[in-house]
């Protein structure tokens, strides 16, 4: 009698303390309603250390965007950011496809590309098709960004932005850190928005957030570099990181049951050694996945006047990109 009562004094606050854990999760999941692209832990924001400028402009493009209305959903760099303007490739697609430009900076990574497919294809549970569009320079190096900390408390914990309580205390903090519209206490490198020397917004959030939901996700990227030829040279190229990473992006579309579009975004250098190794990767892994749809060529031939630089189309190279892309589009999907 005496152990059973021992025992039973140990074992009881453990009981309680699962029981009250339980309640709270139970609580949270009732009273506490988001949409289902706030489980990203892109929208996490830190609230006790600088963010990066990258994750803020994510953070308030998918708060943006992310609600409307799409049935292809684009994600990958900052080349189909500034490249592709859903209105005009809308215009070319038949009644019931709509795309929605859901691209952001490189510092994601392909870790945060994949974190935004899966959060928006939840997000739009009757997508069709999954855009990734990405830099030939992207796709097969690793660059410093945040997608670490995406990696780590998305991929390595998932169930952690799972949890009702974590998903409320989200919710609450990037509120009074940052505000409705990501437009709070922006901690960005120490500084706040348009203050000292670090890396600020080039609008307001709200205005940003405006701009985006007109254009659907497009944003104008003003840049110009005179073009000079020269090859490409893909730096850091790693065959095996490129075919890894389709391979991951095609199996978030498959889970959805939607089919995978592939657009390497256009580049003002000369095709090189480099460039057709990774051509021949991309045609490798489309003839084992034959479903891939790549609407245009895997180089595709661009007056270099359309680019501001490398990699990022001007708005006029932008408007010429997207009826391509659209026309494109119709012609592979319509079938």
């Amino acid at each position: 009698m005496n152990s059973f009562i021992s025992g039973f004094k140990i074992f009881a606050p453990l009981c309680v303390a699962v029981i009250c854990i339980a309640l709270v999760e139970l609580l949270c999941a009732a009273f506490v309603k988001e949409p289902a692209f706030l489980e990203s832990p892109l929208l996490h924001m830190a609230y006790r250390k600088p963010v990066r400028m990258e994750r803020v402009n994510s953070a308030i493009k998918l708060h943006s965007i992310m609600p409307l209305p799409g049935s292809i959903l684009q994600v990958g760099d900052s080349s189909g950011l500034a490249g592709v303007q859903p209105r005009i490739v809308n215009a070319y697609l038949p009644a019931g496809l709509g795309l929605l430009n859901l691209s952001m900076q490189v510092p994601a990574q392909f870790v945060g590309h994949e974190s935004t497919a899966e959060a928006a294809l939840r997000a739009h549970p009757d997508a069709k098709y999954l855009l990734l569009m990405v830099s030939p320079f992207h796709i097969g190096r690793d660059d410093e960004g945040f997608g670490e900390d995406i990696e780590r408390d998305y991929v390595r914990c998932p169930w952690v932005s799972a949890l009702p309580s974590l998903r409320a205390r989200a919710l609450v903090t990037n509120l009074v850190f940052y505000g409705r519209d990501t437009g709070g206490r922006l901690l960005m490198d120490g500084t706040t928005i348009g203050e000292g020397n670090g890396p600020v917004l080039s609008k307001v959030p709200r205005e940003e957030s405006e701009e985006l939901k007109g254009t659907l996700g497009w944003l104008k990227l003003n840049r110009h570099q005179d073009f000079v030829p020269h090859p490409c040279g893909l730096p850091n190229y790693n065959d095996g990181l490129v075919t890894a990473r389709l391979e991951r992006m095609y199996d978030v579309a498959a889970r959805h049951r939607t089919r995978l579009i592939l657009v390497l975004g256009p580049m003002k250098c000369a095709p090189d050694g480099e460039t057709e190794k990774l051509e021949s990767t991309v045609r490798r892994f489309q003839s084992t996945h034959p479903d891939m749809v790549i609407p245009l060529p895997v180089f595709d031939a661009i007056n270099p006047a359309d680019l501001g630089d490398d990699v990022h189309l001007t708005a006029e190279g932008s408007r010429r990109y997207s009826e391509r892309l659209g026309a494109a589009l119709r012609h592979a999907l319509v079938q």
